[in-house]
């Protein structure tokens, strides 16, 4: 079973305290505003911005701290078991002999830890020049994981080849082109590779939804990602698991 270092609430307010050069009290005081406000407060700042197309899309991505707060708040709160989901998750990975894993859009960086953590080799994948990417760094080296980050500058997906597995975890839904995304990791992926992927299509997408970030353009993928990965040949094992056909 995979082993996963649990990190309390005020190891996670020291990282943020360290990270953003302030006090770790007033960041206690904002994790406790939960994670429900910490995450109202990042479709706030998504629509105060209001990006316009692609690249303002990627220049709010680079420069938001809220994204930051708001998972940390996630992964904190028992009511998500976001600990339970990465062991799970590690545990398939373990089952299915991987070693070398991508990690798409992990955010803040926690699961590609405990994939290190774990005697495994990730690579956390995210945009070049993101705050969000630049307290992951910062996270893994306070914690001593060796973890790779591969950094792209837009969304054009280039991806190394020879991933014995890729991991995509509520990240697709953001991308304006999910199908170069899923050709990009089929063609990462060693044959019989591995590919786990929890998607939050039409989950309060658009403008008006309560997940602005997640793009209205790629509801239909609710009901046409399984065809789409179909259509690549891809063999569905379990629930969010697809095997690269050999």
């Amino acid at each position: 079973m995979a082993a996963i270092r649990q990190y309390s609430k005020q190891e996670r307010a020291e990282e943020l305290a360290r990270f953003f050069s302030t006090d770790v009290q007033d960041c206690l005081v904002i994790l406790d505003r939960g994670f429900g406000e910490l995450h109202h407060a990042v479709s706030e700042d998504f629509r105060k911005a209001h990006p316009s197309g692609e690249a303002e899309l990627l220049d709010w991505y680079r420069s938001t701290d809220a994204y930051i707060w708001e998972l940390t708040a996630y992964h904190l709160d028992p009511a998500f078991n976001y600990e339970g989901f990465c062991r799970g998750v590690i545990d398939g990975l373990i089952q299915r002999n991987a070693a070398r894993v991508l990690v798409l859009g992990d955010g803040i960086g926690d699961l590609s830890v405990w994939i290190c953590q774990n005697r495994m080799y990730p690579t956390y994948h995210d945009l070049a020049g993101s705050r969000t990417a630049r307290f992951a760094k910062c996270v893994a080296d306070m914690r001593g994981a060796a973890v790779y980050q591969k950094l792209t500058p837009g969304w054009e997906p280039r991806l190394e080849k020879d991933y014995d597995a890729v991991l995509a975890c509520d990240f697709l839904e953001h991308c304006p082109n999910v199908e170069e995304w899923v050709l990009a990791i089929s063609e990462a992926l060693v044959p019989g590779g591995i590919l786990f992927s929890q998607n939050a299509f039409a989950c309060g997408s658009g403008e008006n939804g309560s997940i602005p970030m997640h793009l209205s353009c790629n509801d239909r993928f609710e009901k046409d990602w399984d065809p789409l990965l179909a259509s690549l040949g891809y063999t569905q094992e379990s629930s969010n698991w697809y095997r690269r056909p050999e």
